[in-house]
């Protein structure tokens, strides 16, 4: 309908548009005024569209007269200001009082006369052309649009009648399909309460906190659990598993995450950091384990955790312990630098007196720069990396740093390797100094010793 209402409020415009032209032609004094409304009368008269091109166009005045019809042209130049359409409307009124205002839509019921005479719905639309107070309109007859919505009512008639008779089908096919998986449900109901059972008086003797979770709900938690959140067991098992969690930092803790990810049926591997929230507020930081077990013929969650909270603590002293450290050693101009536990010893951070003394630039990217690169290697001596290896430190061996600008530059390096709790190597901290002028200084020491030697040979 919508596009019907576009449609003729455009093509109208194409009518008032021509009477325009003719106005403009009288204004510029090529034709008199009544030839130019006569020749817009017949342009206009003559004007078509539709699928049969049988749409047209009426003109009108505002006393109401009829000026210009193609079908009805018994009605030109009468006064139809008392004109009624079948159901009573007075039909050239309303176009008056729809163009008083500039243009408009109404709706009326006409003949339909190029087909068959037969009243039928029409929706039309109007514009005032003020310079000769005529009125142009055109219309669309709406008795398809009857049509269409007669069959798309039938059409939908059907499809409710259809859907009903489904709907009935399938509300017995539901509640024979419900009855059966009650009768089921009651017997999985025995053999998991069953189960449980079972599998709690397993879990109770576990030193271990532990949590059986299903379908994203606690069903039990061991004594060792309870008291590390500080919830019986009951609260627990009325609490949504994320009310446990404490989520401000999730780039640092994998738990809750995993969690979701177990939920929805990935597996989990490993152990997972979270910090988790006690009934009397205090935070907890453990290590979670996540495994999947059959409970009877249901599959339910397994949450084993690991307070960790002490080891954090001590990790966290031992990094501001280690910043004071780093702070520290630069105030005494050490270097301190560390870096990977294979045997390129590729940098993985260096602090600013390792750069000064190696002359590495700010800004380079230090995963691919070797210690190695800067030392002159004595091959007489096993390789760096396997003194490493076998004794797990080096202590203050002295090593010449590859000449640059003609500078020889003579160091001091401690290293040692650190391991993580399973005894794998991750990374080697070490200590470099600037040893070359008490190297220089022991040389001279060394040969004026020599000296003092030789002349007391030859006094003897």
């Amino acid at each position: 309908m919508e596009s019907k209402r576009d449609m003729i409020r455009e093509l109208t415009h194409v009518a008032w548009g021509i009477m325009a032209y003719y106005e403009r032609q009288e204004q510029d004094g090529t034709m008199a005024q009544p030839e130019a409304q006569q020749r817009a009368i017949r342009e206009i008269e003559h004007l078509r569209y539709g699928d049969e091109s049988r749409d047209y166009f009426w003109i009108t005045d505002m006393k109401p007269h009829l000026i210009m019809h193609p079908y009805s042209k018994e009605l030109i130049g009468k006064d139809l200001s008392q004109f009624e359409d079948s159901e009573g409307k007075r039909v050239f009124l309303e176009i008056k009082k729809a163009a008083a205002s500039g243009s408009g839509f109404l709706d009326y019921t006409w003949n339909k006369k190029y087909t068959t005479l037969k009243d039928v719905p029409k929706l039309s639309f109007v514009k005032h052309f003020e310079p000769w107070d005529w009125v142009v309109g055109t219309g669309v007859f709406l008795d398809d649009v009857l049509v269409k919505t007669e069959k798309i009512t039938r059409r939908l008639t059907r499809m409710i009648y259809g859907s009903i008779i489904l709907f009935v089908l399938l509300l017995l096919f539901v509640v024979f399909r419900s009855l059966s998986i009650e009768r089921k449900r009651i017997i999985a109901e025995k053999h998991l309460d069953h189960s449980r059972k079972k599998y709690k008086a397993m879990v109770e003797t576990a030193v271990d906190p532990i949590m059986m979770i299903h379908n994203g709900t606690c069903i039990y938690a061991n004594k060792g659990m309870q008291n590390l959140l500080g919830y019986r067991g009951d609260e627990l098992e009325s609490l949504s598993l994320t009310e446990l969690f404490i989520e401000d930092k999730p780039e640092k803790d994998t738990g809750l995450q995993a969690l979701r990810n177990a939920l929805h049926g990935d597996t989990v591997l490993g152990e997972q950091e979270a910090r988790l929230m006690r009934k009397d507020g205090q935070e907890v930081i453990v290590l979670l384990t996540l495994n999947r077990k059959n409970l009877g013929s249901q599959k339910v969650m397994v949450m084993t955790a690991k307070d960790v909270s002490g080891v954090k603590e001590f990790e966290e002293q031992l990094e501001e312990n280690r910043e004071r450290y780093l702070l520290l050693a630069n105030r005494l101009h050490f270097g301190v630098f560390r870096t990977t536990p294979e045997s390129k010893l590729r940098f993985i951070e260096v602090n600013s007196v390792t750069r000064e003394l190696l002359d590495i630039a700010e800004g380079i990217e230090l995963s691919g720069i070797s210690l190695l690169d800067f030392l002159e290697i004595d091959h007489t001596e096993p390789p760096l990396f396997e003194m490493l290896q076998s004794e797990g430190y080096i202590k203050e061996k002295a090593f010449r740093l590859k000449q640059k600008n003609n500078e020889a530059k003579i160091v001091s390096i401690s290293m040692v390797m650190a391991k993580n709790s399973t005894g794998q190597q991750i990374h080697c901290d070490a200590i470099i100094e600037d040893i070359s002028e008490q190297q220089k200084s022991a040389e001279e020491r060394e040969n004026l010793i020599v000296e003092l030697q030789t002349s007391l040979m030859f006094l003897n």
